[in-house]
């Protein structure tokens, strides 16, 4: 089994509105399918894309992406609990991030996520608790 990522919400977005480069993030969970990655979500992560499912009216693509995380067991689902508040507590003081991108690295953190997967440049000062690669790089490194 390989490493195991946290995988931040706009990389799904990225899939879900077909964006420039989403093959990489679909390369990305494909290595999850077949087991050579682990990956953990947030359930902030999960919220935030519900909200692109809910504001274009696709409600039945919402179903199956939940039916998906909840049956195939391929992702970690984590949960904001007191251990996670704390630690996004913590992460958010010392580096200024927003908060939801505090509990979704704070999530990595507590699942033994080797990186966050993310466009988001801010993830960068997080690095002294938790790395951030984009899906492109992480492509690189995990061969």
């Amino acid at each position: 089994m390989g490493q195991r990522v946290i995988l931040d919400t706009n990389v799904l977005l990225k899939v879900y509105n077909r964006e420039p480069g989403h093959e990489s993030v679909v390369e990305i969970l494909d290595q999850v399918e077949t087991g050579k990655t682990m990956a953990a979500i947030s359930t902030v992560t999960i919220a935030e894309v519900a909200v692109g499912y809910h504001t274009s009216g696709d409600e039945a693509g919402l179903k199956d992406f939940i039916l998906r995380l909840r049956t195939t067991g391929e992702y970690a689902i984590m949960e904001v609990d007191i251990e996670s508040a704390e630690l996004a507590g913590e992460i958010r003081a010392k580096t200024g991030m927003r908060l939801p991108d505090a509990i979704i690295a704070a999530s990595g953190v507590i699942s033994g996520a080797s990186h966050v997967i993310t466009e988001d440049k801010n993830f960068r000062k997080a690095s002294s608790f938790i790395a951030s690669l984009t899906p492109e790089e992480f492509l690189k490194v995990s061969g």
